[in-house]
Order: structure tokens, then sequence, then C-alpha cells
């Protein structure tokens, strides 16, 4: 879903996602669920994305509340610090600064809109990042190396924004979601060459009524997770352009793929139970492509945790998930010290599989 969102971007991305993971810490014997609540200075009721970073065990939150981004220590489960800034060098989140300030808007009048969701390719040092509420919507394609604009793409075709995108360092690919390519029901997956700075010919996917948000990428298997906002998940085999759905979990906006569980969570935001919202917390195993469980708030309004951002810290096998404050039995529970009522960071771990 489209939000202002505050963007940890270069170089700093580049260091984020170029180390190897670190040494796994085994999974909690106890069921999969909220076990802590990490609290938020000033309250959290507004938020975008949430990105955690593996080398330094660091999580990040786009806190549109605090007009900040919020750093949390995802070895200790507890708060590192909150800066309302642009670039932060993850070398030292003690001491963020702006890198670079990059525009991506496109020549002419001033362009009052923001650039949202982006992704990185480390082997030709590019981003590519949308700007989804443009009309037409487009992407920039910039260099972490000069931070220039190397091409605008612009999307004339995509009636409903453009979303998340990932890079591929085995097909040497880019991979957006556009959630409708011609109208309603007509979503898709594009390709974008980072040699060629421009789309390959072929949509890479049909994804039809998806609508899709977030994606997330399992390299080894070449698998992408797509997170619907309509009531189901698909899988999309990159190898065979095959598209697999899952319809115990959906209503997603951002999905993460945690390489060492080697499953995929989905911030269901407006998953529905017949016709009643209920949001949850999804979860579904890599390897089978199969459904696990879902985790609900046990609410009906989609708006009472705002649950769609979600990240894991693949150390230690634990979820971070923001939570608008609120007054659910789901994260306040003074005799396990669960607390919410002025927003926090929920955080979830335990045995899964």
């Amino acid at each position: 879903m489209r939000r202002a969102a505050l963007l940890l971007t270069v170089p700093a991305l580049s260091l984020i996602l170029g180390i190897s993971l670190a040494l796994a810490r085994p999974p909690s014997s106890a069921p999969f669920g909220i076990q802590k609540t990490i609290q938020v200075p000033h309250g959290l009721t507004a938020f975008d994305l949430t990105f955690c970073d593996a080398p330094s065990q660091l999580c990040f939150v786009a806190d549109q509340t605090n007009k900040a981004v919020d750093i949390i220590d995802a070895k200790n489960d507890s708060f590192l610090n909150q800066f309302g800034v642009w670039v932060i060098d993850i070398k030292d989140p003690s001491s963020p600064k702006v890198v670079d300030v990059i525009s991506t808007a496109l020549p002419g009048p001033p362009d009052p809109l923001r650039a949202d969701e982006l992704s990185y390719d480390k082997k030709d040092k590019m981003i590519l990042i949308a700007n989804p509420g443009d009309s037409p919507p487009f992407v920039s394609l910039i260099s972490t190396t000069t931070h220039k604009v190397l091409k605008h793409i612009i999307f004339t075709h995509a009636t409903n924004g453009l979303e998340q995108s990932v890079f591929d360092d085995r097909t040497g690919l880019f991979y957006l979601a556009v959630p409708e390519a011609n109208g309603p029901g007509t979503g898709e997956v594009v390709a974008i060459d980072p040699k060629t700075l421009s789309v390959v010919t072929t949509a890479v996917a049909e994804t039809e009524d998806c609508k899709e948000n977030g994606m997330a990428l399992y390299n080894a298997k070449q698998r992408l997770l797509l997170g619907c906002s309509s009531q189901k998940t698909l899988i999309l085999d990159l190898k065979s352009g095959a598209l697999k759905t899952i319809t115990e979990t959906g209503g997603s906006d951002e999905v993460w793929f945690d390489p060492h569980n080697k499953v995929y969570y989905l911030a269901d935001l407006l998953f529905r139970s017949g016709l009643t919202f209920a949001p949850n917390i999804g979860v579904i195993d890599a390897r089978t492509e199969k459904f696990i469980t879902n985790v609900f708030d046990g609410s009906s309004n989609p708006f009472a945790t705002l649950m769609h951002s979600i990240a894991a810290n693949a150390a230690n096998n634990h979820v971070y998930v923001p939570l608008a404050a609120n007054i659910l039995p789901f994260d306040n529970n003074p005799s396990t010290g669960l607390k919410c009522d002025k927003g926090c960071i929920g955080v979830l771990f335990g045995k899964l599989l």
C-alpha cells in the first residue's frame, strides 16, 4: 500500500545488503506468537516500511508519527534510537547523517509527491525506486556511486500505481509489482534490466486480481512471493513463470523472507474471515510452499493495529511488526509484560515447524 515512507538508501543500503548472514540461534520451543512489545518514544500511530539488516542485527521502521526512523536492536529486542534523517550510515547508527539528497522528480514543474519502495543491485551498484503516486507512475534507476538518476521509466499503463521491487542476482534483473496493468484484474510482474536500463519486453507473470503490494524473493529456489491485497497469496516460479495460489492467508501489504527459517512472513492487514476483517501475521513454509499459521490480532478492524509492515532478523528468528496504539488483549497483557496502548513494535517468535 502506498504511504509516505522515510527512505533508507545510498550508500548505507550497499552495506546492508553486501555482507553475509550472521550465525543463527536456535528457535524458541514456545508456540509462534507475540512474545514482547518494544515501546516507541512519543508513541506510534502511523508508520510504513520495516527493514532488518542481518549482519548488524538492526531493524529500521519508517515512523510517520514522529517523522523519524526508529532503530531497533534486534539482538536484544530493544529500542536503540530515533532520528529524523533520511540516510543512516549503518556503521554508526548512533550518529546518523545525511549523506546525500537525491531527487527522483521528472523534468518540469516541482513534484510534491514522494518516492516509495526500492530495491538494490549491488553488482551494478544501482537502486530502483518507484514514484507510485504520480500520474502516470514511474521508476528511477539511480547509481549508488554517483548518486545520479540514470534513467526514468514511465509506466503509462499502470492504473493503480507501482509497488515493491526486488533484485535477483541470479537473473540479473529487477522485478517490479504492477497491481493494475490496464484496469482492475490486470496485475502483472515486470522485469527491468539494469544493463539496458529498460523493461524486458514480455511481462514475467500476469497476476490478474492479486493487486500485489509486497514481494519477497527466495533466491535459492528462484521463487517470488507476492503479497496480494485480495484474499490470497501468490508464489511465482521465476524459471517457468508458473504461479501457485495459497488461499489460507492474504490481504497483505509488506512481506518478508527469512533465509534461516526458510519461511515467508506476511503482514495481512486486509485478510477476511468470511465477510469480517481478521488482521493477522501469516506464515508460509518456503520449502514446501504450504501454509503454516496465521497469528490474529483479535480485532475485526484493520486500523486497530494497522498491521501492514513486517521484517525478520535471520540471526534469531525474531519478527518485528509495528503496531498502532490500541488496547487489544493481543498486545496488551500486564501478566506477560505486553503493552501497546501508545503504540509499539511487536516481537514475534517461537516454534513454527
